[in-house]
């Protein structure tokens, strides 16, 4: 059975330690017994994911004299390294997942301060179903009885705006939000696309700006439920309502779940109606 080293001495690394290893670290070259994380990633700078053992058995190089294996000591987000990781001032998120069968990519995440969504921005051949999935995940949180404490452009070109600059200043919308005291989540969704064009523009941007920027929305659950557990549910996609909404409508069949929405363009800022499908998913948390 491996000898597990005692936390004491995984103490003794320090953020310094770490943002050396971050910045030593080559993908292509893992420490020995190290293979890449299967469930979370270390979010370096907001947006570089790395895996966190084996960023933690690099930076125990300077304190403990040599470089960890990865038999002596266990990962996972209740685990010694991650409450080190998150009180040396890092962050951690679930792997990137999709919303059910969407083309929308999202994780969860925590650091000191809070609790977090990413949804990934919508770029050439990925993340094209961004607005849906943008409003699945609303919904989602909203069946978690979960409340938007705040959202942010979160794109690596803006990391180096101030808070305020990166925030978003909702339109129709204030902070906190409670999501299922919402009748129309829908409402909300085009009110985040629509301001996030607006925010933390590059000075020489032209046009109306991009609706799907990378996002992190800040959010907290009653239930302090694990990280991982919320993604799972949020990536199940139930089609759950929270509330009913006009503008998001559910049914559904034995070959699947039907929804329409209104669907926010981005090349002439109007709403379109639009149908989707998607796979039966019955499991819950």
């Amino acid at each position: 059975m491996p000898v597990r080293i005692p936390a004491s001495d995984l103490y003794a690394i320090r953020g310094e330690d770490l943002r050396d290893a971050i910045s030593n670290f080559r993908e292509s070259a893992l420490p020995p017994t190290f293979r890449d994380s299967t469930r979370f990633d270390l979010l370096a700078d907001g947006y570089k994911r790395l895996p966190p053992k084996a960023i933690i058995a690099l930076a125990a190089r300077r304190p403990l004299g040599r470089v960890l294996s990865s038999s002596e000591f266990a990962g996972g987000e209740s685990s010694t390294v991650f409450r080190l990781l998150v009180e040396r001032g890092f962050e951690f998120a679930t792997k990137l997942m999709t919303v059910g069968e969407l083309d929308a990519t999202f994780s969860i995440g925590r650091n000191r301060e809070a609790e977090f969504l990413l949804i990934e921005s919508r770029g050439p051949g990925r993340n094209t179903n961004y607005g849906e999935g943008l409003e699945v995940l609303l919904r989602g949180l909203a069946d978690l009885d979960a409340s938007v404490e705040d959202i942010l452009i979160d794109s690596a070109d803006t990391r180096h705006l101030s808070m305020d600059q990166r925030r978003l200043g909702l339109r129709s919308h204030s902070y906190p939000i409670q999501l299922r005291a919402l009748t129309d989540l829908a409402s909300l969704r085009r009110d985040i696309t629509r301001t996030a064009a607006a925010t933390a523009r590059l000075t020489e941007a032209v046009g109306g700006g991009n609706p799907t920027k990378r996002l992190r929305l800040v959010f907290t659950e009653p239930d302090d439920r694990e990280l991982f557990q919320v993604a799972q549910f949020l990536a199940e996609d139930r089609g759950a309502l929270a509330a009913e909404s006009h503008d998001f409508r559910f049914s559904t069949t034995t070959s699947g779940t039907r929804w329409w929405t209104n669907e926010y363009s981005e090349s002439d800022g109007r709403d379109r109606r639009n149908a989707h499908s998607l796979r039966n998913a019955a499991s819950t948390i």
